[in-house]
């Protein structure tokens, strides 16, 4: 068995599905876009373009997402 782990943030899967990644996390916390967009200040279209990769999550917008989805903002923004 292989003890070594990837990167998922290096891999080209993850570049092209970051915005999975924010959909999962308002799933798992049981929220619709519009509560998630009453909560962060965020539009909800604007929530609906992020989940649908239409838009990039801004370091910015990420913090206010990770304060109420309970993660990290990197985990929401995709690295170079």
């Amino acid at each position: 068995m292989n003890s070594e782990f990837v990167d998922a943030n290096r891999t080209a899967f993850d570049k092209a599905n970051r915005w999975r990644i924010l959909l999962g996390y308002r799933l798992k916390n049981e929220m619709t876009q519009k509560q998630l967009a009453a909560a962060t200040g965020i539009r909800q279209s604007v929530l609906s373009e992020y989940e649908r990769g239409k838009r990039p999550v801004t370091m910015a917008a990420a913090e206010k997402l990770a304060k109420v989805l309970h993660t990290k903002p990197e985990n929401l923004v995709s690295r170079n």
